[in-house]
């Protein structure tokens, strides 16, 4: 039905780690192929985006690089979406899956490339993820430029408390 093959791939997944985060029913009858698929709310998505911003703009202001960066706006800080799904991983870092994965390595067969794969323009959605990076640093810059000079920031001590409001 969806084109996997159990001897080769392994769907529905039975890792003990990164796997299906939402509840998987799959009931086995005779009789034509039916499907129901649930999609997380709107209000979710947005609530899950915006705090990979929130992250992203941390990352871009503790002045990490933008690999980091990416990967921040990219994947969810609880894996509980994963906009690198949708939009890909970025110029800037071809491999955002995280190193620490308990899964065992699969060998995937390569899938032939159909009308939707070519009419997905990576390039475009490249130069919109890099003006994104530049965009979340000139946040970060320009909101951490005015805590310090609404703080008065001039030392050490200063710059701390300048950095835990940037956080909240």
């Amino acid at each position: 039905m969806i084109g996997t093959d159990p001897e080769t791939e392994r769907f529905p997944s039975t890792s003990t780690a990164k796997t299906t985060v939402h509840e998987t029913e799959v009931v086995l009858a005779p009789g034509p192929y039916q499907a129901v698929v649930t999609f997380f709310p709107i209000d979710e998505v947005r609530e899950h985006l915006n705090e990979c911003i929130s992250e992203a703009v941390l990352a871009a202001y503790r002045g990490d690089a933008d690999k980091e960066m990416l990967r921040k706006l990219l994947m969810h800080v609880n894996q509980r979406f994963r906009f690198n799904y949708v939009l890909g991983n970025g110029p800037h870092a071809p491999e955002l899956d995280d190193e620490d994965d308990d899964e065992d390595e699969v060998e995937v067969t390569p899938v032939e490339e159909t009308a939707a794969d070519q009419a997905i323009d990576l390039n475009a959605t490249n130069a919109l993820l890099t003006k994104c990076l530049s965009e979340l640093r000139s946040i970060a810059t320009r909101h951490g430029n005015q805590l310090k000079g609404e703080i008065g920031a001039i030392d050490e001590k200063d710059q701390r408390v300048v950095d835990e409001l940037f956080e909240e």
